[in-house]
């Protein structure tokens, strides 16, 4: 997913899911109607737990190494 795409490229859990949260709430209320918004705030916290399951899982293999 793009979040955890996100933390692989700039180390930081909060940047790629925020930027989406961004761009997809611009998009709601220019291109699509309301009714997006719930998918937008569903993406956003999926975006998130991706970029938390990719930051256990490389400060894990780096703790084995």
């Amino acid at each position: 997913m793009l979040g955890g795409l996100g933390y692989l490229i700039s180390r930081n859990v909060y940047l790629i899911p925020g930027a989406l949260l961004n761009v997809s709430l611009i998009a709601t209320y220019t291109v699509f109607n309301s009714s997006f918004l719930m998918w937008v705030v569903i993406y956003t916290l999926l975006s998130y737990i991706a970029g938390l399951a990719v930051k256990t899982i490389v400060s894990t293999r780096k703790q084995e190494s």
